[in-house]
């Protein structure tokens, strides 16, 4: 081994080291579209297809910003919730007026260690493991949206006692 690969091999592994545990990164974890005048955002954990996305992004709508309806949410240890619980995400064009259906990514953005995913869900669930704060971005998916960016803070206080509920209840703090 030359010093060369040698010192490479060092900085690799030392970087892995550091990495390994510390899921700091953004993460996308589901796809969706804006809300409607209509209806509400639809979110899941895949809503595109790479056949189709260039004809999705060709024929969104523009849009000058995103704004969730809510801008916190409080879960429980041993709540679990579908991306569709989260609050809806409504785009705008530059007079105000909503752009309809912009294609968007979510992304969890910090807390990767609260949530955990429940895959054997039908509808792809997240299971609340730990107390603390979850950060979700909605991005916009297409690159003439991708400046797009509404925030959204999920609160997971200690549990008062050793008790998990049984019923989870999902409730949600108004804009302020």
């Amino acid at each position: 081994m030359t010093p060369t690969q040698r010192s490479f091999l060092i900085a690799l592994t030392a970087f892995a080291t550091l990495a390994v545990g510390q899921p700091s990164q953004a993460e996308t974890i589901g796809e969706g579209y804006s809300a409607t005048t209509e209806q509400p955002a639809q979110y899941g954990y895949r809503a595109f297809t790479v056949p189709d996305f260039p004809r999705i992004c060709r024929d969104a709508p523009p849009a000058a910003r995103i704004e969730f309806a809510k801008t916190r949410m409080t879960l429980q240890v041993g709540d679990s919730f579908s991306l569709a619980d989260l609050p809806s995400a409504t785009a705008f064009d530059d007079d105000g007026a909503v752009a309809e259906s912009v294609p968007l990514n979510i992304v969890r953005t910090s807390g990767h260690h609260l949530l955990e995913p429940d895959w054997s869900a039908k509808n792809k669930k997240w299971l609340v493991v730990a107390p603390g704060e979850v950060q979700i971005t909605v991005d916009g998916a297409c690159r003439r949206h991708e400046k797009l960016r509404a925030s959204l803070t999920i609160v997971i206080p200690s549990p008062a006692s050793n008790e998990t509920s049984t019923t989870p209840a999902i409730t949600e703090t108004s804009r302020q």
